[in-house]
């Protein structure tokens, strides 16, 4: 999943970005990468998550194998990049000549709810999905039962109640339970082009819909928007099935997509302080130079943070799979 570990990273570079970006074209186009099409990534991670967790999974007993197993396989990477961020904004703090606000609460806050790498949200609530499999997979094997339930999820998200990824997971439980054939292998290129002529559709709607300087909540609100929340990441999904990848090779620095997503934060706080706060790389009025600073910053974090993965494999493998998970 290099491309959508590449999307999240947009995702939160161009929360930093756009508040040094006063041209309302430049804002558009950050926007529109940062905060539009790249946060189709998140519900569709929830929705790959669920079908790698549900596509084997025949009875209650498998459920339980699966819990237990992304108890560890998770818990143990979220508790130790909760401290590892916790340090590292702390020592930001010191650096920057500040007192780090400590206390058991905030302590214990850093450790068990991402307090400070509030990108484990994701992971948090994986876990309890995952712990919660057993009970999942007895409701979604009733097929009609969880049809209802999955509109019912998609009702109630209109009222901003919860994420839309979600939903996905759900939908992504459902079929990995139900319709099997339709993952264990690409869609035809006729459906796989209609996906994509719909994703495409749906991002100009929202290109024309929705102003970037409208508040979050405030979109959400929009039908326009929930249409586009609700159908673009399948779209997406589906439309990728146009590029033939049995016929495309992985490379190394491609297998490392978890070490990327745990550590980027970090790196964005260290690489917007060199941007933002220096005299280095700051956004200008010339809109081809800030588009190239943006569009540049989230592949050379991308490249370098898997680079640095790979060496923590080969030289320190205990640790690499302490950080990951064994992944």
């Amino acid at each position: 999943m290099p491309l959508l570990t590449l999307m999240v990273v947009y995702i939160h570079y161009s929360t930093s970005f756009v508040n040094n970006v006063t041209e309302s074209m430049q804002l558009r186009v950050i926007d529109y990468m940062g905060q539009c099409v790249s946060r189709n990534a998140v519900p569709l991670f929830f929705f790959i998550s669920a079908i790698l967790s549900f596509y084997k999974i025949d009875n209650i007993s498998d459920c339980i194998v699966l819990a237990k197993k992304k108890l560890f396989s998770l818990g143990i990477p979220y508790l130790v990049w909760n401290i590892i961020g916790m340090l590292f904004y702390f020592s930001l703090d010191l650096l920057n000549g500040e007192c780090p606000s400590v206390s058991l609460n905030v302590i214990l806050d850093g450790i068990f709810h991402y307090r400070f790498m509030y990108t484990f949200w994701y992971i948090f609530y994986l876990i309890i999905l995952s712990i919660l499999s057993p009970i999942i997979w007895c409701i979604l094997n009733k097929k009609y039962i969880s049809i209802i339930i999955i509109i019912v999820l998609s009702i109630i998200h209109c009222f901003d109640i919860f994420s839309w990824g979600f939903i996905y997971y759900f939908l992504g439980a459902f079929l990995a339970c139900h319709y099997k054939g339709l993952l264990s292998s690409p869609v035809s290129p006729k459906i796989a082009r209609v996906a994509a002529f719909l994703f495409v559709s749906l991002q100009i709607m929202r290109i024309v819909c929705f102003d970037p300087t409208l508040d979050f909540v405030s979109a959400r609100n929009l039908f326009p928007y929930l249409l586009y929340e609700l159908f673009s990441p399948i779209c997406l999904f589906f439309s990728l099935d146009i590029i033939n990848f049995t016929k495309y090779k992985v490379h190394e620095i491609e297998k490392h997509t978890f070490m990327v997503y745990a550590s980027h934060i970090m790196v964005i706080s260290l690489v917007s302080a060199t941007i933002f706060e220096s005299q280095i790389g700051i956004p200008s009025t010339n809109i081809v130079y800030t588009l190239f600073v943006f569009f540049s910053v989230p592949i050379v974090i991308y490249v370098s943070s898997s680079l640095v993965s790979m060496g923590i494999k080969k030289y320190l493998p205990l640790i690499f799979k302490l950080l990951t998970g064994g992944r």
